[in-house]
């Protein structure tokens, strides 16, 4: 009688840590990747948690304040045109 073939599944994908040199805030620029959006809310969660004593139980609190902070400085400035009257 054959035997079944054990089939493996991979493990579930666990957060990277950033080092401290990785930690330093950075700006977005309009129209950046949702890759690069979701990797730099990641950071700034993390730069939040460290701030913040390395309390453990606050990372939906550190991720939304984060991902705020981002995308205010994603949303391109509309400038307001000066208009002239005559």
């Amino acid at each position: 009688m054959p035997r079944a073939t054990k089939v493996e599944t991979p493990a579930p994908a666990r957060p990277r840590l950033v080092s401290k040199s990785e930690t330093k805030s950075t700006r977005t620029k309009p129209g950046a990747s949702p890759e690069s959006l979701h990797e730099m809310i990641t950071k700034r969660a993390y730069e939040l948690f460290l701030q913040d004593g390395a309390v453990h139980g606050r990372h939906v609190e550190h991720w939304v304040r984060a991902e705020q902070e981002i995308m205010a400085t994603a949303q391109p400035t509309k400038k307001v045109a000066a208009s002239t009257a005559s």
